[in-house]
């Protein structure tokens, strides 16, 4: 089944990026696009395969893209999820549960859903500062994420403390305002060309 029309433009986009610079992976939440049902939105669901046809237009390596869904999503409907990130991993994707932390995720989860990537949830750095527990709470995730062989993203950082104490847990990237705000792609690219020669 083809994707919908303003998810395919999307995904066109994003080869094109990595068809001008091959060294810059790519992330996509297909957790809002019927991935796993089709109903919620009302357009037939978004299936790897869907996916492969634009892929394979452009020349791209799957291992490139990264698959985000979202932490409800797996709740939501956890068996349909097991079954895709199963068919996604077989395709070649890498896989992400997003915002997690958000809801009612449990440790027992991630013993579940063999994802690649982890992206903790921006929630818990509102009040890191303020509430100690939040940093112990943060302290288990990083070291389970850690033992597991899991990617770690910190999502909305926005204060040198937080972005210390991550570095410091040995996250593996770090997004929020703290270092900079979303920009146009030629800004970004501009960028990265002047880090590039430093």
């Amino acid at each position: 089944m083809p994707l919908p029309a303003h998810l395919k433009t999307c995904q066109s986009e994003i080869c094109n990026t990595l068809v001008a610079s091959k060294d810059v992976d790519c992330m996509t939440d297909l957790s809002n696009a019927g991935v796993y049902s089709g109903k919620p939105l009302g357009f037939p669901p978004c299936t790897p395969q869907a996916c492969m046809e634009i892929l394979d237009h452009y020349g791209i390596d799957p291992c490139l893209i990264e698959i985000e869904i979202t932490e409800t999503t797996f709740v939501s409907s956890l068996d349909r999820m097991l079954s895709l990130v199963d068919v996604l991993h077989r395709t070649g994707f890498q896989v992400a549960m997003d915002d997690f932390g958000s809801g009612y995720s449990t440790f027992n989860m991630l013993k579940n859903i063999p994802v690649d990537v982890l992206k903790v949830d921006r929630l818990f750095f509102q009040d890191f500062v303020s509430d100690p527990r939040t940093r112990l709470i943060l302290d288990v995730i990083f070291s389970l994420a850690g033992h597991l062989d899991l990617i770690t993203v910190a999502e909305g950082v926005e204060q040198k403390e937080e972005a210390d104490y991550l570095k410091e847990k040995g996250c593996s990237y770090i997004q929020g305002f703290y270092y900079f705000r979303p920009m146009p792609e030629a800004q970004f690219q501009s960028l990265m060309d002047a880090q590039s020669v430093d």
